[in-house]
């Protein structure tokens, strides 16, 4: 059996086409785990008239926790020996759960994930896999690359229950709400994990136009502490890799805070990667203002004892 876990939080008005997808599945044997995370009343109603009375559909309810606590309470409840993750506005390809099934049996993966279709509210498409070719890897092989940029969306993503638990699942820290799923490949990539590859466009992904403002400033943040113990990792590759993507990412984050007048995060990140400074000191001099001078001030002082 394959266990769908879905993270549902006031998604009444999209749901009901991951709902449909699952019902159209070539592979029958599915259950589907639904764990409201402390929706308003209104929206728990509109999802049980949805489900109706689907006897392969479960909802569990728990207090607002965030997705990946809500994904775990579901992980755990789960039946299957793999899991897939819907989130509520994306939906599969009516053969997404047989091929992937049968793909990683097949080549005995811990973990696979789809090429995606990205789907605006407009109707236009875009393929959002960021691959065209990928061959099946270990994690550690993976891992350089996936620090470089996760190349895949949650929903196209099918594991092993039993790999899922080995990892822990999604982490409970706050610091990743937002990037709990890529911070779960990033440990499973370095538990050397068996990654594959399906270059079949499986998954759409809603690019919803309200979703497209996030926030940098945490997604950035999270996954700055996601790949910072690969900083010291044994492997001189991914030690290069983890540093070189941190320093970016670094220099990113602190000028977006800046902007944002959020200068106790920018603060902390100048002084965990003193480096990213060097790169952005120029756009910080030619911004100017208070805020960037007291920064500077701080950039000094660090830059000296990077020297």
């Amino acid at each position: 059996m394959i266990s769908v876990v879905t993270a549902y939080y006031n998604s009444q008005d999209f749901i009901g086409k991951a709902f449909e997808s699952l019902k159209a599945q070539s592979h029958e044997c599915w259950e589907w785990i639904i764990v409201d995370d402390g929706s308003q009343p209104e929206a728990v109603a509109a999802l049980n008239i949805i489900i109706g009375n689907e006897a392969r559909v479960r909802v569990l309810t728990q207090k607002n926790a965030g997705q990946g606590a809500a994904r775990n309470r579901g992980a755990r409840e789960a039946k299957g020996d793999f899991l897939c993750f819907l989130d509520s506005d994306d939906w599969f390809d009516s053969h997404k759960l047989e091929k992937q099934l049968a793909f990683m049996r097949e080549n005995k993966s811990d973990l696979s994930f789809t090429a995606v279709e990205g789907v605006w509210q407009d109707g236009c498409e875009e393929n959002f896999s960021g691959i065209s070719h990928f061959d099946q890897k270990r994690g550690r092989e993976f891992l350089p690359g996936l620090i470089k940029s996760c190349l895949f969306t949650l929903s196209s993503v099918m594991m092993t229950k039993s790999c899922f638990d080995e990892l822990g699942g999604f982490s409970p820290e706050s610091q990743f709400r937002g990037t709990e799923d890529y911070e779960l490949w990033v440990r499973a990539a370095a538990a050397d994990k068996n990654f594959a590859f399906i270059p079949e466009r499986l998954t759409y992904y809603n690019i919803r136009y309200g979703s497209e403002v996030r926030d940098l400033i945490r997604s950035y943040d999270g996954t700055l502490r996601a790949i910072r113990p690969l900083k010291n990792d044994t492997d001189p590759m991914i030690q290069a890799a983890a540093g070189r993507r941190s320093v970016y990412l670094a220099g990113r984050l602190i000028l977006r805070a800046i902007a944002a007048d959020r200068m106790k995060i920018a603060r902390y990140w100048a002084g965990e990667e003193p480096k990213a400074l060097f790169g952005i000191s120029k756009i910080l001099m030619m911004a100017g203002g208070r805020p960037v001078a007291i920064l500077l001030n701080v950039a000094y002082r660090l830059k000296k004892q990077v020297q």
